[in-house]
């Protein structure tokens, strides 16, 4: 059934918008690697991460298991360790420390914290929580 249109003329992508349509079938593989992507990013959430060691280099981070918590861990010049919960505050996947930007990338949705875990952008709107280190 095709919605109604609207102030009475007939909208050429009615069937585009529809909530109703069907994907094409050669988009399937495409969704199904992102399902697939989401709930692996999802999964990491409640998997122990293995942690080799919390030494890191001055100037580097890294995600780090801390009990039962994902640590968003950075070291800056001066040696010092900046701790912040690795959980992105979007919609909860664990962030990843991208290396070559220095910053904290959530691989959800994308949004990007400093290495301090301020809000670079979103769609996230608040920068990664402080915690104890």
């Amino acid at each position: 059934m095709l919605p109604l249109p609207l102030a009475g003329k007939p909208n050429a992508w009615a069937d585009v918008y529809s909530p109703s349509r069907l994907p094409p079938l050669k988009s399937l593989p495409e969704i199904g690697d992102e399902g697939l992507t989401t709930t692996l990013n999802y999964v990491e959430r409640v998997l122990p991460k293995v942690t080799l060691s919390y030494d890191l280099s001055p100037g580097s981070g890294a995600v780090v298991q801390k009990g039962v918590h994902k640590v968003a861990l950075y070291c800056d010049d001066q040696g010092t360790k900046h701790a912040y919960s690795a959980v992105c505050p979007h919609l909860g996947c664990i962030v990843h420390w991208n290396e070559v930007e220095k910053t904290f990338d959530c691989p959800c949705h994308g949004s990007n914290f400093s290495c301090k875990g301020e809000l670079i952008q979103g769609p996230a709107k608040a920068d990664l929580k402080p915690m104890d280190w």
